[in-house]
């Protein structure tokens, strides 16, 4: 059984999606590893934008399905950013709340659910 490994994008105006576009590029990873994508989409096909690559993103529920037989690469949709804020996905319109940040709290609170208590 090869390992499966979840790779998630990181910062969406830093060098991640376009490094793990070129990863995934190199066909001799997937023979290596089960690879599952975690993240918003937009920002792999930004990553394959920027790399000049190109592969498929199937859509799965990691937590209920077994990704490792899907064709290209297995994708767990986790959205955090909307792709239609601001150029690189960033929100540029002030947030509801009064000091102009996001809230975040449904999102670690999602998030903790999910990984448990070690989510800061």
């Amino acid at each position: 059984m090869k390992p499966r490994i979840g790779i998630i994008p990181g910062d969406p105006s830093g060098i991640g999606p376009e490094l793990i576009a070129k990863l995934l590029s190199d066909e001799s990873v997937t023979d290596q590893a089960d690879i599952l994508l975690i993240g918003d989409a937009h920002l792999f096909e930004m990553g394959q934008r920027q790399a000049d690559s190109s592969f498929s993103l199937t859509p799965c529920d990691a937590r209920t399905s077994d990704w490792t037989e899907l064709p290209g690469f297995a994708h767990h949709a986790q959205d955090t950013i909307d792709a239609d804020d601001g150029e690189n996905g960033c929100n540029t319109e002030p947030a509801s709340s009064p000091t102009g940040d996001a809230d975040r709290t449904d999102l670690s609170t999602e998030l903790s659910n999910e990984a448990g208590s070690n989510v800061y």
